[in-house]
C-alpha cells in the first residue's frame, strides 16, 4: 500500500497529468470515446446553432459530462475485470454488462435531455 502523501501544489500537479493521461488513452484506445466525441460535437454544434440558453448549456455540459465519466468508470472496470481474471467467466461477463448498463443508462438519460430541449427549438 502506498504511503500516505503530503499535500503539495507539485503532488496536486502530478495528480491532474495522471488523470489527463488516463482520459487521453482512454480517448485514443477505446471505440466508444470517438462515439462520445461525436456525439459531444454534435451537442455543441445544435447548441451554437439553435442558441440554447445559459440554463440549457449547463444542463447539456453537465449531461455530457456525466456520459463521459460512466464511460470513464466503464473502461476501468472492464480493465480491472480483464486484470483479475483474464480468461471469460460468467461472473465477470455479469460485471463488465452491469457497468456498460451504467454508459446506457447515462446516455439515454442524456439523449432524452437533449431531445427535450433540441426538438422544440427545431420544430
Amino acid at each position: 500500500m502506498k504511503k500516505e502523501q503530503k499535500f503539495t501544489i507539485r503532488n496536486r500537479v502530478f495528480s491532474i497529468l495522471h488523470a489527463y493521461n488516463g482520459l487521453l488513452w482512454s480517448v485514443k484506445k477505446e471505440h466508444n470515446f470517438w462515439i462520445h466525441i461525436a456525439a459531444t460535437a454534435i451537442v455543441v454544434l445544435l447548441s451554437v446553432l439553435l442558441n440554447v440558453n445559459t440554463i440549457e448549456v449547463i444542463v447539456l455540459v453537465f449531461c455530457v459530462g456525466f456520459v463521459w465519466a460512466t464511460e470513464l468508470i466503464n473502461t476501468a472496470i472492464e480493465h480491472i475485470m480483464d486484470f483479475i481474471c483474464p480468461d471469460e467467466h460468467p461472473a465477470v461477463k455479469k460485471i463488465k454488462d452491469i457497468s456498460a448498463a451504467t454508459v446506457l443508462i447515462a446516455a439515454t438519460t442524456t439523449a432524452i435531455i437533449g431531445g427535450i430541449i433540441f426538438i422544440p427549438k427545431i420544430i
